[in-house]
């Protein structure tokens, strides 16, 4: 027997969670957006969606994004998305131990 959390962060609705940490560092990576969803099997739209509300709700943007031209687009972290996703890791990080004990506690007496 095992547990699992998924830590979604929310203001007006859910915009910030596992699926989006997790373009966020292969856009970081890749410098592409449209590859990362690639990698993450997500369509660009669904990707470019995503990070769209995310900038909404946080009222900054997470990417620094270059369109298209000659040599195609590149997109970079901006400092915000940088350590909004750093904290977010940290959060998820401390959430996941917490849990993990609490669970070994109650279940595994």
């Amino acid at each position: 027997m095992n547990q699992k959390i998924t830590v979604r962060i929310v203001k007006e609705k859910i915009f910030f969670g596992p699926g989006i940490a997790e373009l966020l560092e292969r856009i970081a990576v890749l410098g592409c957006i449209k590859k990362a969803a690639r990698e993450m099997g997500l369509s660009y739209t669904k990707a470019y969606r995503i990070l769209n509300e995310a900038d909404k709700q946080l009222k900054t943007p997470l990417l620094e994004r270059q369109h298209g031209g000659n040599f195609g687009g590149k997109s970079v972290l901006t400092p915000a998305g940088e350590e909004f996703l750093k904290k977010y890791r940290l959060y998820n990080k401390e959430v996941q131990k917490f849990a993990e004990q609490k669970f070994k506690e109650i279940f595994m007496d």
